[in-house]
């Protein structure tokens, strides 16, 4: 059997409830910051901002750092074997900030709400050194994920001290995995 686009995908985490809710998150009930797995996928082509807020001018003006936590589904009817992910360089997120990724949750568990009191909180069981900004000459390896089984990613964006706001920047993640066939 082969996995086919679109069984891999990135859903939300329902780690905890922001106010006003609705300035994260499109269902409006958190903040993608841990937690339970959503049920909606997010749509990866202009992750970005379906992830975060909009940065405002003091925010880029002074540098800012947040976070959050989305999960790696295998929607197949097979486990995903060598699941690997990577950030194109077609975005054009480039140009005001750095995009991270980390991967310290074991498939098939929930990974913890990063903080209760700050999205600009980071997980303090991933050290500094543990985020890259993968590629797709060098992905990074989140292991195998059963059929219908998750992995957790954290992802960080740090806004460049200095750089200009910009309402419509985009990323995504690109996903690839083995059959084991």
């Amino acid at each position: 059997m082969v996995i086919r686009t679109g069984d891999l995908t990135v859903r939300y985490s329902l780690g905890r409830v922001v106010s006003p809710a609705a300035a994260f998150d499109p269902d409006g009930t958190a903040i993608s910051n841990g937690g339970t797995m959503a049920t909606n996928n997010l749509d990866t082509g202009t992750l970005l901002h379906n992830l975060w807020d909009l940065v405002t001018g003091d925010q880029s003006s002074a540098g800012y750092t947040d976070y959050r936590v989305v999960y790696v589904r295998n929607g197949a009817n097979q486990e995903a074997f060598s699941v690997r992910l990577f950030i194109p360089a077609t975005k054009n997120w480039q140009d005001f900030c750095e995009m991270a990724v980390a991967s310290g949750v074991t498939a098939g568990t929930v990974a913890p709400v990063l903080s209760t009191s700050s999205d600009e909180v980071g997980p303090a069981s991933i050290a500094d050194g543990a985020w890259s900004t993968p590629t797709e000459a060098a992905p990074l390896a989140i292991g195998n994920i059963p059929m219908n089984g998750f992995r957790a990613l954290y992802l960080r964006r740090k806004v460049t001290a200095g750089a200009a706001a910009k309402n419509l920047a985009e990323f995504d993640l690109t996903i690839r995995a083995d059959t084991g066939e």
